[in-house]
């Protein structure tokens, strides 16, 4: 810990949570922020080495010997030190309901720190499973440390999900009419059925397509459709089926 960026001095001793359940707990001087020097820890270390919680402090109190005194450390509180924000989108309310799950209380906000409501590397590997299952995305573990609250970690959620915030604006309608299109309802295919193969023929982006049926014959004089690719408004296309086509 000594070695992160904006950690003067440190001290790591074993805690207990809420449910006597034992965690490791980081107590830091210097200007460095705990969620930072937790996420440098996690980029560092195995998961069940990094400090459930971070406690940055202003100085460390020393022992009569020289060393950090412990017994002179404050105690850790497991509430969360943010006033209740409810989620606003489906992943913030998806980890919520996981971190409330996880941790066996009652409500969380998208600012609650995980590891301050008394999470640890054991927990944490279920609140990962837990969120693979409910939201249907692969998180590394690393994430919950560097992404310790529902706001964050929906946003990572978002992320690899490849959604904007608000979940995507829908695709614009196509509008104008095809080329040609099955008759509504579409007909059902018979056997032997008939596939179209549509190759590419000259240049200018025409395009030969051939049918063709399992069990049938092409005789020499029957003709491919013939396309050329272009907009649908040119004035020039087909309007109607394709002459000497092809039926067997």
């Amino acid at each position: 810990m000594r070695e992160c960026a904006g950690v003067n001095d440190a001290v790591v001793v074993v805690d207990r949570t809420e449910r006597g359940e034992p965690r490791l707990v980081a107590c830091a001087a210097g200007p460095a922020g705990a969620e930072d020097i937790r996420a440098a820890l996690s980029r560092q270390l195995p998961s069940a080495m990094v400090p459930s919680f971070v406690m940055v402090l202003t100085a460390l109190l020393l022992s009569v010997n020289g060393k950090s005194d412990r017994a002179a450390l404050p105690p850790v509180t497991h509430s969360a030190p943010h006033a209740h924000v409810a989620p606003c989108t489906p992943e913030e309310a998806g980890v919520c309901a996981a971190f409330a799950h996880v941790l066996g209380i009652e409500r969380v906000g998208v600012h609650d720190d995980f590891f301050a409501l008394g999470g640890h590397s054991l927990p944490a590997t279920q609140l990962v499973a837990r969120i693979r299952a409910a939201l249907a995305v692969e998180l590394p573990l690393r994430s919950l440390f560097e992404h310790p609250t529902p706001g964050l970690l929906g946003g990572e959620v978002r992320a690899r999900l490849g959604r904007t915030p608000d979940r995507g604006a829908a695709a614009p309608a196509v509008t104008g009419s095809p080329w040609f299109a099955f008759p509504s309802p579409r007909p059902p295919v018979t056997q032997p059925a008939v596939r179209l193969f549509c190759l590419p023929h000259g240049g200018g982006g025409a395009s030969a397509c051939y049918e063709w049926a399992p069990g049938r014959r092409r005789t020499s004089r029957s003709s491919p459709y013939s396309f050329r690719a272009g907009s649908t408004a040119s004035p020039n296309r087909p309007r109607g089926p394709p002459p000497n086509s092809s039926r067997g």
